[in-house]
């Protein structure tokens, strides 16, 4: 399911002044006190966001910042879809895969680009 509009204005409170929101999906840490997190990714970073204990649609603060071609390793535990990040263990709902695919996708197409030898023309 998209993330609302609403909800996306409430990430990008918490994001620096200017930085580009691309990817928005909740996740959950496994075999976590407190579970629930919000995974964005954005022109500048991978940002794991921290919520209000057992409610994902409040965000409140940056729990972690990975580099932007930090990926997003996808797993297959058990049938229970998920991926690694910074070596902690995130579980998704299945509709969420194809948004991780993509934004991996998307960032090692930018990573594999040369750099335009003529960028004045």
């Amino acid at each position: 399911m998209p993330m609302s509009s609403q909800y996306r204005e409430r990430v990008r409170a918490l994001l620096d002044p200017g930085e580009d929101l691309r990817y928005v999906f909740p996740a959950t840490i496994a075999r976590s006190v407190f579970p629930n997190v919000v995974v964005v990714v954005t022109d500048r970073a991978v940002r794991v966001l921290s919520t209000r204990y057992l409610d994902r649609d409040a965000p409140k603060s940056v729990w972690a910042t990975y580099p932007v071609n930090t990926p997003l390793e996808l797993l297959d535990v058990g049938g229970v879809p998920g991926f690694v990040l910074g070596g902690i263990d995130y579980d998704v709902d299945e509709e969420y895969l194809a948004v991780i695919s993509a934004a991996n996708a998307e960032r090692s197409l930018t990573d594999a680009m040369p750099a335009d030898p003529l960028p004045d023309l």
